[in-house]
Parts: structure tokens; C-alpha cells; sequence
């Protein structure tokens, strides 16, 4: 295995990531090909009884979702009616595709508009906001450690 890893180019491994998605997605184990209702191969863990085929509606919006830009793109052509984006660090306007976790923890009696509520980020300011979150996050454990 590692010997043919040495001569594997980066487009075979990216075949080799999408077949086994692809296998996952049908419910089959991404090793032996079967499904995961069948007796399980060596690698029991991959034959989870609890997995179904995934839809194909599903399938398309898992893809989406890796891909924000396509569905930016199909936003805008379809002129789907959808939120603006409020903008990280400035004004933005570019569709919303997904509400965006907060990442604070204010403290919250439950009145008024809540603090920590998710965003109406598009995706360039969702990872721009996730980013720097997880930087002041660090920064603050590092302070208080």
C-alpha cells in the first residue's frame, strides 16, 4: 500500500477520495464495494447497519454545500428570492445560503434579541467570521491557561 501511495499522482488520489464518496453515498463500504447490510470485510467500522443510500436531492446539496460558489452562481441565475448578507466586516449584499453559528458565548436572560443567535453570512464572510473567531477564541484560551 505504501509502495503504490510513493507513485500515486495527486489526480489518482483525488479519484480515489471521489470513489469512495461516491461509494458512501450509494450505502456501500468504501473498501469492499458492499453494502453495509452485508457481512461486514476487515473493516467492520466502514459497515455501519444504520446507513442508507443517500437521496439524490441530498447528493446535490452536499455537493453545494462543498462548493459555495456553484450555488452562488444558481442562486443568482435562478433569481432565487434569498436574505442578503449582513456583512463581516463591512457591507457585503451577496446572497445568504446558510445561517452561520455564532461563535460567542454572551450571556442571555432570554429577552430581547439573543446575542449568540446564528448570521446571515454568505460564504466568503462565513469563513472570513469563522476564521477570525477561532483566532480571538485561541487567543482568549491562551490568556486565560
Amino acid at each position: 500500500m505504501k509502495e503504490a501511495l510513493k507513485h500515486a499522482t495527486m489526480a489518482d488520489l483525488q479519484r480515489e477520495i471521489r470513489r469512495r464518496e461516491r461509494l458512501r453515498l450509494q450505502g456501500l463500504c468504501d473498501f469492499c464495494e458492499r453494502p453495509h447490510t452485508d457481512q461486514p470485510c476487515e473493516h467492520r467500522i466502514r459497515h455501519n447497519t444504520t446507513s442508507e443510500p443517500v437521496s439524490k436531492a441530498k447528493q446535490v446539496a452536499e455537493a453545494l454545500r462543498k462548493h459555495p460558489g456553484m450555488l452562488v452562481a444558481l442562486v443568482r441565475e435562478l433569481g432565487l428570492p434569498v436574505p442578503k448578507c449582513e456583512g463581516h466586516q463591512g457591507p457585503c449584499g451577496q446572497p445568504v445560503l446558510y445561517l452561520t453559528d455564532s461563535r460567542t458565548m454572551y450571556e442571555w436572560d432570554g429577552e430581547g434579541d439573543d446575542p449568540n443567535a446564528p448570521l446571515a453570512l454568505c460564504p466568503a464572510c462565513s469563513l472570513s467570521y469563522t476564521e477570525e473567531m477561532a483566532d480571538r477564541w485561541a487567543e482568549y484560551r491562551s490568556a486565560v491557561l
